[in-house]
């Protein structure tokens, strides 16, 4: 009985060890495909660049939508199976807000009407000119829709139609896709949501790759909806969605600040931003990308409207800035000999160049790699592949407020040094203080130990810089910040004394009459 209980212990343990090595095996495929599909974002986003740049030198309008058609297709696989992976490691967040699922599903729709005209389908919407709203994650349900128009719209043959209808129950909104195309057989049905499944009837009729309807239901399960099919076959097929009302459902992170977002669909392009200035400043960026093709779209981006610096990985962009500190870094953050995450932390680890705003454009679209950046103060972090009007946007909006803390300088500084202009690097620090104290001035407990403690600098070699550099000690350049601050909110007009003294972090109104005399020579109220 002892030796038959040992065996059975014995084989259990076996079953679990390769249970485990199963598992193993699973993740390691899994983990595989989802650093191919990252590698795939990188010549996606040089080919989406060219085209925008293909488009204004008047290349055929058709000839550019056929391969922005294909790029977008191969975009959106990438992104179904990156998806999934957030999904099932528990990182897929949501962003709920309030839309009209009505004329959101018939954008979607009007979409595919081109497509649906070429393959002699009809497409049609009930109630397409009512309003009915629900609480939903527009991204998310814009993923459902396009891949169950998507299938219709493939496994539906010429002369067929596709349609769309609603259907208002108690418990909440049913949306209903029917189509009349081959069906799916009842044994079918029980796995279409599985991963990677594909069904007999229709595995070689059309080309797939079993991940649509998985992550349709994986979307459909996160919204707290409900998702099932009827079906079959040479009698079509209806998926049928139920979107619960209100929002009481979802917890309260999950809810959007703004409760209704404007949606941009993929589909639409956006111009190339058009950058007024001409810089001027003679503003420097490196860019930092051991991929030659994508360095080389950048730079030729780029290097209309700033001095454009390069590196191939982090170690050779370390050498660059040492001895000379740009304005802004770009980085990647998969690169050999050292990677971006390793190269950011060591230039926020030098004094020259700890302040350098720094933008990361990555392929890792996951959560913890983004938290990962921003732990180490990044100011941005841009998913490949991006439009070029959206990096040129971000990378002056970063820029433009560097120019407006610059301003500010000058005002704040008692007596620069021997008249000679402030380096590079002593203003790029002084942009950081600025920085900090714009968040702080009105806290009246804000202190030099703070300040010096987000700029993480001791006490000491903090007092140092800032009166190396200002002329003045950080208490008094503080009080400065907070007077020039008074000002321009008595310029406004639209306070009284008594609260721009508070706003300003001055707990004492006679101490802040006194502070401000001494400032400008005249009382506040004399100031206005």
């Amino acid at each position: 009985m002892k030796n038959k209980k040992n065996k059975i212990i014995a084989q259990k343990e076996k079953m679990v060890e390769l249970s485990n090595r199963l598992h193993e095996a699973d993740q390691a495929k899994l983990n595989f495909y989802t650093n191919v599909s990252h590698e795939f974002r990188t010549p996606l986003t040089i080919i989406m660049g060219n085209l925008e740049t293909l488009k204004d030198q008047g290349v055929s309008q058709l000839l550019l939508r056929n391969v922005k058609r294909s790029t977008e297709r191969l975009f959106r696989l990438v992104n179904q199976f990156i998806d999934l992976r957030k999904y099932d490691k528990g990182e897929l967040k949501l962003a709920i807000s309030r839309l009209d699922i009505v004329s959101f599903t018939r954008d979607i729709l009007e979409s595919f009407q081109e497509l649906a005209n070429r393959q002699n389908i009809h497409l049609s919407l009930e109630k397409s000119e009512e309003k009915i709203f629900l609480w939903l994650d527009q991204d998310k349900t814009d993923k459902i829709l396009y891949n169950l128009l998507s299938n219709a719209i493939k496994y539906t043959d010429s002369e067929g139609s596709v349609h769309v209808s609603f259907f208002q129950k108690e418990k909440g909104l049913e949306l209903r896709i029917t189509d009349t195309g081959r069906g799916i057989s009842e044994e079918d049905q029980l796995n279409i949501f599985n991963g990677f499944f594909r069904g007999k009837e229709t595995s070689y009729l059309t080309d797939g790759h079993g991940i649509g309807l998985s992550l349709v239901k994986a979307l459909v399960d996160i919204q707290k909806a409900e998702i099932g099919c009827t079906s079959k076959i040479g009698s079509g097929t209806s998926f049928h969605i139920l979107f619960k009302w209100g929002n009481l459902h979802f917890n309260e992170e999950d809810i959007a600040e703004n409760e209704e977002i404007p949606f941009l669909h993929e589909t639409e392009t956006l111009p190339i931003h058009e950058i007024i200035s001409t810089n001027l400043l003679g503003e420097e960026i490196l860019l930092v990308e051991d991929n030659p093709e994508l360095l080389d779209f950048l730079s030729t981006l780029l290097g209309k409207y700033y001095n454009i610096k390069t590196a191939a990985n982090g170690k050779d962009a370390l050498m660059k800035i040492a001895n000379n500190t740009p304005d802004l870094i770009i980085t990647d953050l998969m690169m050999p000999r050292m990677d971006g995450i390793e190269f950011c932390k060591a230039v926020r680890e030098r004094l020259e160049t700890r302040f350098v705003p720094i933008i990361i454009l990555s392929a890792k679209t996951d959560v913890s790699s983004k938290m990962e950046g921003y732990q180490i103060n990044i100011d941005d972090y841009i998913e490949k592949p991006f439009h070029p009007s959206l990096l040129l946007t971000r990378i002056s909006s970063v820029l433009n407020k560097r120019q407006e803390i610059r301003k500010n300088i000058d005002n704040l500084i008692l007596i620069p040094q021997d008249k000679r202009p402030l380096q590079k690097t002593d203003k790029i620090f002084l942009e950081k203080v600025l920085d900090i104290l714009e968040l702080h001035y009105s806290d009246q407990d804000f202190s030099i130990d703070n300040l010096s403690s987000e700029m993480g600098m001791s006490r000491v070699t903090f007092y140092r810089k800032i009166k190396k550099i200002s002329g003045e000690g950080p208490g008094e350049f503080i009080r400065k910040f907070r007077m020039q601050k008074a000002a321009t909110l008595l310029r406004e007009n639209s306070k009284t004394i008594e609260e721009v003294c508070s706003d300003v972090g001055f707990q004492s109104l006679p101490h802040f009459r006194k502070n401000f005399k001494q400032e400008f020579g005249v009382l506040p109220s004399k100031y206005r």
